[in-house]
């Protein structure tokens, strides 16, 4: 009989370290998907940053060209901002055509995994 309370002590002791262990890995689980979000967050907004920098300035020379091609500066601006904005139309409604459940599950499985 003198030997059960210290079985009870044990298994109690390994019990909590268990759940501190647990506790623990979860945490560092969390860290991990985090840290790995943020990183690719910052690699992308580069990326983007480069992008948008690259296209703003084909776009200004493109609407020089265009504008001299067409004797006035201002029509080349013109002429390529309606491209753009036919462009970006055509982008909206083949978005909206595409189904926002499957962007959502796209997201949450990102960031869940």
């Amino acid at each position: 009989m003198d030997n059960n309370p210290n079985i009870l002590d044990s298994l109690m002791e390994k019990i909590e370290n268990y759940s501190k262990i647990n506790i623990e890995l979860m945490k560092l689980i969390s860290i991990k998907k985090v840290a790995r979000f943020t990183s690719i967050l910052y690699v992308n907004s580069i990326l983007a940053i480069i992008l948008i920098l690259c296209v703003f300035l084909v776009t200004i020379g493109l609407a020089i060209w265009v504008g001299k091609f067409f004797g006035e500066m201002y029509l080349g601006f013109f002429i390529v901002a309606a491209a753009y904005a036919i462009l970006g139309l055509i982008y909206c409604v083949f978005l909206f055509r595409y189904n926002k459940k499957t962007i959502e599950k796209r997201l949450i499985n990102f960031l869940v995994d």
